[in-house]
């Protein structure tokens, strides 16, 4: 079956510190690890741009949910929109910090859809020609 595969923003060896420990211990025999990197390259600001751009290559669309002004996810929205796949947003409240970065990419930019749950995803999906695949089988 299908495995999550962890791209990592310096060498396959090199998971960034924030990086959950279930990715973090990715191995061949639970799924794989992907790197633009040479194994032992440390992690950069620059290279986790990169990285989101190859994580907005490799997906059928880009879905964000509560990310703040900062977040760098908002770079992989915009990089998915800017090659035409789904940029979607799940906002949040319009008084929350952790969503202003999602109101302003709606606000911003007019490829950016706002979506409220699985059906709705599947439906930008599925009209930019980018069907998911049938679900996971325990």
């Amino acid at each position: 079956g299908r495995r999550p595969t962890p791209v990592w923003p310096g060498g396959s060896n090199r998971p960034t510190p924030a990086a959950p420990p279930t990715l973090s211990d990715a191995t061949p025999a639970t799924g794989l690890r992907a790197s633009m990197f040479a194994p032992g390259t440390p992690p950069t600001r620059q290279r986790m741009n990169l990285t989101r751009q190859l994580l907005a290559v490799l997906t059928g669309g880009t879905v964000i949910v509560e990310a703040s002004i900062r977040s760098g996810a908002l770079h992989t929205l915009s990089c998915a929109a800017t090659l035409g796949k789904p940029a979607m947003v799940v906002p949040g409240p319009i008084t929350s910090a952790c969503s202003a970065g999602c109101h302003q990419a709606l606000r911003g930019d007019p490829r950016t859809r706002p979506v409220t749950g699985a059906g709705e995803i599947i439906a930008e999906l599925t009209a930019a020609g980018h069907p998911p695949p049938a679900p996971l089988q325990p």
